[in-house]
C-alpha cells in the first residue's frame, strides 16, 4: 500500500465499519471506497495524506495524525464538508499554524485534538464543539471559546493569565505553561477537574467562590505559601511541590479522599477530614500531627520528616507503613494508628530507635521489616516466631546476632552491624535465598542450603566459603582470601567478585563449571597470575583483572562488553578500559537488582599535560552510548591523538562500531552495521575498479581538507591549554560538544547521563549531564563542592524545555526520561546536551574527588558520602562502601562509584 497509488485494486466491504491504514506512507487512500459504505472511524494516521475521497455518510471519526500537514489541503475542504456526521476530528501531531474559515461550517463535529502544531490562535470553533485539545502549540492567550465547550486542554503552551471566561467547562487541564494569574471575577459554575500544575502560580483565588463544584485539582509543581481554601465538593487535591507552611483546618470538607502535598515546607499539621483515604506527606519538616480520627485511611506517606513520634490517627486501615528518615526514638504500637491484623510492612529505617517493641513480632501479617540505621542493639528474640520474610537490620550496633531467625526468612540484610562472625543457625533458614553482610568483620560465612545471593563485601573473610551450586551471585571483595577451590561447580553463578584479596590462585576454568557466568572481578591480587581462557565462559560480559598478574589467553569475543585491565598494551578497542594508579583511584561498580549493567567509567591518571580524566556514564535504554561514551571521552582528552595518529583513532572508531553492532541485535546497532557494511562495500568495490584520475584528485582534496580541519582544531586545543593551563571550562565544554556530535553519528538510540571530572594539582572542573554527580570532599566530610541534577520537574528545566516546546508529562521528559539533560537521546524533544560546568580550586584540606551515578544519589545524599568518606582510609575502601551502602539502602538501579585521593594523587604528581 506504499507510495501514492492510482489503481484501487481492493475494495472494503460494504458493511465495514472501521478501516486502519495507518503508517503505510501513502498520499491517497488505496483501496476503493463503496459510494454507500458503513464507515465510522477511519484512522489515517502516520502517512502523507493529501487528498481525501467524498464517500463517508456515516463517518464519526476520523484521525489524521502525523500526516506532516503544514496546512489543511483545499482539497480537504469538501470531503471534510460532506461527512455530515463527523464527531471527531483528530489532526494532532502535524505542522499546522492556522485553521481554514470553513470549520465554522461544521455541524455535527463535538471534539477536535490539534495537540502539537504551531497554532497560536484559532478563532474558527465549529458551533458544537464540546471537546478541544490544543496542547504543546504556541498560544500566549486562551481563544474565545463557544458556549458548548466542556473540555478544554492547553497543556505545554506559554500562557500567563487566565482571564477567559469558559462558560460551561467541566474541565480545564493548562499544565506547564507560564501561568501566574487566575482573574479573581471569574466564575467557573460547573468545572469539576482543574490542572494548573507546572506554573508559576503564587497567590490563587478563593476557589469555594470561583468553582463551586470543583471535584479534582491539580496545583503541584507552583509557588504556593498557603494552603488555598476549596469548595465542600473537593475529592482529590495536588499540592506537592510547592512551598506551603501549614494546613489548616480543613475538617469541613466532607467529601475529601486525597491529599498530596510531598516536598513543601509542612512543619504542623492539624486535624484531617475524617474522609480521607490516601495521604501523601513526605519530604517535608513535619514534627508534629495534631490527633484525627481517619478510619478510612488506606495509605499515609510521612517519609523524610522530623517526626519524633508516630501520629495518633485512629484506628486506621494502613497495611503499609512507611516512616523511615525521621526522628523516631521508638515504634510503638499500643497507642499508634495502627490495626494489628492489617500490617503487612513496615518501614522504619533512618530514625533514632535504640530499642525494639516486641509486639512487633507479634502482627500476625507482617512480612517487611526494615529497621536499618538506628541504634539498635537487641532484636527480641521472639522474632524467630514471626512469618518475616524480609528483614533489613544493617546499620544498627548489634556487635552479634543472638536470635534465630524465623523459617519464613528469605532475604536478610544484616550489613555494618559490627559483626565477627554469622551464626551457624542461619544453615537452618530453608527459605533463606538472599544474604547481604557488607561492611562487617565476619570472619567465614556458614553453609546456608538454599542461598541464592550472597554479599560479604569488605570482611575479614579468610577461606573460601562453602555454596550450594545454584548460587547466583557472590561478592567477597575486599576480603582476606588467599585461596579458592581449583574446581567449583557453579551453573548457574551469574556474578562473582573476588577483587581486593589476597589470591594466589584461581579456577580451573577447564573443570569447573562457569556455564552461566557473565561478571567475574578478581582486579588487586597483587600475586595472583596465570591465563583465562574465555572460552569456558560463554556468556561473560564482564571480566576485571586489573592489577594482577593475569593474561587473557584468547581475545575475547563481541559479546563481552568489557575487559577492565592495568596494562595499557592491552587496550586496543572499545571493550578495554585501562586503571591504573590503585594508590590514589578507588573504583567500584555492580549490576545491583537491575537484569543488565548500562554504566561504564573511565579513570585516566595524568592524560594529559599533568591532568586528570575521570567519567562515570549511567546508561539507560541499553549500553551503547554509555560504553561508546567513556571509549571516546578518554580518547578525547589523550594528548598522543595528534594530527600525525589520525587513521589510528578512524580505525578504531570503525573497529568500535563493529564490534557494538556485532553485540547488540538491535533496530539502532542493525541500523548502524548497515552502514557501516554499505561504506565498507563501497570501498571495497572502488579498490577493485579502476579510479578515475578526477576520482583520486577529489579523494586528495577531501583527505587534505580534513587534515587541515583537524590541524587547525589541534592548534586550537594547543592554543587554549597554553592560555588557560589546560585545564579550563571553555576547552571542557567543547570537548563535551565533540562527544555530542560524535555521538549522534553513531545512530544509537539509547541515552547516558554524565558526570565528568578534569583534575590538575590545584584546580578541578566537573561537568555533568543528568543525575550522575561529581563531589568534591574535605578532610572532615565536609561537601565543598557538588554538581546539581538535571531533572525535568526542576523550574529551570521545565522552562527550558517549554522554550523549546517541549513537554513533561508523568514528570518526564516527553512523557520518557526521568532526567532532562543527558548524552544520546536524539529522538527524545526537549532533551538538552549543554553540560553546567563548575570550576573548583583544590585547597590543601580538600581529600575527596568522588564520581557516582544515580544509584548512589538516589538512596545516599551528598552530606552522607561525605560522612562515608570521613570513615575511609583509602579510596578503594571508599569507593566499595559507597557502593555497598547504596545497595544495603536499596537502590534499584545500577550502582557505579569512583574516589580519587587528592592528597596521594598530588603526592604523585610532584614525583613525576
Amino acid at each position: 500500500m506504499g507510495g501514492n497509488n492510482s489503481r484501487h485494486d481492493q475494495s472494503i466491504p460494504r458493511n465495514q465499519a472501521e478501516l486502519n491504514l495507518s503508517n503505510q506512507k501513502i498520499r491517497s487512500i488505496p483501496v476503493h471506497i463503496p459510494h454507500k459504505n458503513k464507515l465510522v472511524i477511519l484512522d489515517l494516521s502516520n502517512n502523507s495524506i493529501n487528498s481525501l475521497p467524498p464517500k463517508f455518510p456515516r463517518l464519526t471519526k476520523l484521525i489524521l495524525q502525523r500526516n506532516n500537514l503544514e496546512e489543511i489541503p483545499v482539497q480537504f475542504e469538501k470531503p471534510l464538508l460532506g461527512m455530515k456526521k463527523l464527531e471527531h476530528l483528530d489532526l494532532s501531531i502535524n505542522k499546522l499554524s492556522k485553521i481554514p474559515d470553513y470549520f465554522t461550517e461544521f455541524q455535527s463535529i463535538k471534539r477536535i485534538d490539534l495537540y502539537t502544531n504551531y497554532l497560536s490562535d484559532f478563532p474558527n470553533f465549529p458551533p458544537g464543539i464540546e471537546l478541544l485539545d490544543l496542547s504543546q502549540n504556541k498560544f500566549t492567550k486562551i481563544p474565545r471559546l463557544p458556549a458548548t465547550v466542556i473540555a478544554l486542554v492547553m497543556n505545554y503552551n506559554k500562557i500567563e493569565d487566565i482571564d477567559t471566561f469558559i462558560q460551561n467547562a467541566r474541565v480545564l487541564s493548562m499544565s506547564m505553561n507560564r501561568i501566574q494569574n487566575i482573574k479573581p471575577n471569574l466564575i467557573f459554575n460547573y468545572l469539576a477537574t482543574l490542572d494548573l500544575s507546572m506554573n508559576k502560580l503564587e497567590n490563587i483565588p478563593n476557589f469555594k467562590l470561583t468553582t463551586p463544584k470543583l471535584f479534582k485539582i491539580d496545583l503541584s509543581y507552583n509557588l504556593l505559601k498557603t494552603f488555598p481554601c476549596f469548595p465542600d465538593s473537593i475529592k482529590e487535591v495536588n499540592l506537592n511541590r510547592n512551598f506551603i507552611t501549614e494546613i489548616p483546618d480543613i475538617r469541613h470538607l466532607v467529601n475529601f479522599e486525597i491529599l498530596k502535598i510531598s516536598e513543601n515546607q509542612l512543619e504542623k499539621v492539624n486535624s484531617l477530614p475524617p474522609t480521607l483515604i490516601n495521604v501523601f506527606m513526605n519530604d517535608n519538616k513535619i514534627s508534629s500531627f495534631e490527633e484525627s480520627n481517619l478510619e478510612k485511611l488506606q495509605i499515609i506517606h510521612l517519609f523524610n520528616n522530623k517526626l519524633e513520634q508516630v501520629p495518633k490517627l485512629g484506628n486506621t486501615l494502613v497495611k503499609d507503613v512507611f516512616l523511615m528518615g525521621n526522628l523516631l526514638k521508638s515504634f510503638d504500637l499500643p497507642n499508634s494508628m495502627f490495626i494489628k491484623e492489617l500490617l503487612t510492612k513496615i518501614n522504619i529505617s533512618d530514625n533514632n530507635i535504640d530499642q525494639l517493641s516486641p509486639e512487633i513480632f507479634d502482627l500476625p501479617n507482617l512480612i517487611y521489616l526494615n529497621i536499618s540505621n538506628n541504634k539498635v542493639k537487641k532484636v527480641p528474640r521472639i522474632i524467630s516466631l514471626s512469618k518475616i520474610l524480609f528483614l533489613n537490620v544493617s546499620h544498627n550496633p548489634l556487635g552479634k546476632i543472638k536470635f534465630d531467625l524465623p523459617v519464613t526468612i528469605m532475604t536478610f540484610y544484616c550489613a555494618n552491624c559490627e559483626l565477627t562472625d554469622l551464626p551457624d543457625s542461619l544453615s537452618d533458614c530453608p527459605n533463606l535465598s538472599i544474604l547481604i553482610c557488607s561492611e562487617n568483620q565476619i570472619e567465614k560465612v556458614p553453609f546456608i542450603p538454599n542461598l541464592g545471593s550472597l554479599n560479604a563485601s569488605n570482611n575479614s573473610i579468610n577461606m573460601f566459603p562453602k555454596l550450594n551450586q545454584n548460587i547466583q551471585q557472590i561478592d567477597l571483595s575486599l576480603n582476606q582470601i588467599e585461596k579458592v577451590p581449583e574446581v567449583v561447580n557453579f551453573p548457574h553463578l551469574a556474578e562473582l567478585d573476588l577483587s581486593h584479596n589476597k589470591l594466589i590462585n584461581i579456577f580451573d576454568l577447564n573443570e569447573s563449571n562457569f556455564d552461566s557466568l557473565k561478571v567475574f572481578k578478581f582486579s588487586h591480587n597483587q600475586e595472583l597470575k596465570g591465563e583465562i581462557e574465555l572460552v569456558f565462559l560463554p556468556l561473560l560480559e564482564t571480566i576485571d583483572i586489573s592489577f594482577t598478574g593475569i593474561d587473557l589467553k584468547d581475545e575475547p569475543s563481541v559479546t563481552v562488553r568489557e575487559v577492565i585491565t592495568s596494562n595499557p598494551e592491552k587496550v586496543c578497542n572499545f571493550q578495554y578500559k585501562l586503571m591504573t594508579e590503585p594508590d590514589f583511584v578507588g573504583y567500584s561498580e555492580m549490576c545491583g537488582l537491575r537484569e543488565t549493567m548500562e554504566d561504564a567509567i573511565v579513570a585516566r591518571p595524568f592524560i594529559c599535560n599533568g591532568c586528570d580524566v575521570y567519567a562515570v556514564l549511567d546508561g539507560h535504554g541499553g549500553i551503547l552510548t554509555s560504553n561508546y561514551g567513556v571509549f571516546k571521552i578518554a580518547q578525547l582528552f589523550d594528548s598522543s591523538m595528534d594530527s600525525n595518529n589520525e587513521e589510528k583513532p578512524n580505525q578504531e572508531m570503525e573497529s568500535l562500531q563493529n564490534q557494538l553492532n556485532s553485540y547488540f541485535d538491535s533496530s539502532s546497532s542493525s541500523k548502524s552495521k548497515s552502514k557501516s557494511e554499505s561504506s565498507s562495500s563501497s570501498s571495497s568495490k572502488g579498490s577493485e575498479d579502476d579510479s578515475s584520475e578526477a576520482e583520486i584528485e577529489k579523494k586528495k582534496t577531501k583527505k587534505n581538507k580534513k587534515e587541515k580541519n583537524q590541524n587547525e582544531k589541534n592548534s586550537m586545543d594547543k592554543e587554549e591549554c597554553d592560555k588557560y593551563s589546560w585545564v579550563n571550562e571553555k576547552f571542557v565544554r567543547r570537548k563535551v560538544k565533540d562527544l555530542v556530535e560524535d555521538l549522534k553519528q553513531q545512530n544509537f538510540i539509547d541515552g547516558a547521563t554524565m558526570a565528568l571530572a578534569l583534575l590538575s594539582n590545584n584546580k578541578l572542573i566537573a561537568a555533568n549531564l543528568g543525575d550522575a554527580r561529581v563531589l568534591l570532599v574535605k578532610d572532615d566530610g565536609t561537601v565543598k563542592m557538588a554538581t546539581v541534577d538535571h531533572k525535568p520537574m526542576d523550574r529551570s528545566e521545565i522552562d527550558r524545555i517549554l522554550d523549546l516546546g517541549g513537554r513533561v508529562t508523568n514528570e518526564r521528559v516527553d512523557g520518557v526520561l526521568a532526567i532532562s539533560r543527558s548524552l544520546g537521546d536524539f529522538t527524545i524533544f526537549g532533551i538538552s546536551y549543554e553540560p553546567d560546568i563548575v570550576a573548583v580550586n583544590i585547597e590543601k584540606d580538600d581529600k575527596w574527588l568522588i564520581l557516582a551515578c544515580d544509584g548512589v544519589f538516589d538512596v545516599l545524599t551528598n552530606e552522607e558520602v561525605g560522612r562515608i568518606a570521613a570513615a575511609s582510609s583509602n579510596a578503594a575502601e571508599l569507593a566499595y562502601k559507597i557502593r555497598n551502602t547504596s545497595f544495603v539502602k536499596l537502590s534499584a538501579d545500577n550502582i557505579s562509584a569512583m574516589a580519587i585521593d587528592l592528597k596521594k594523587r598530588n603526592e604523585k604528581a610532584e614525583k613525576l
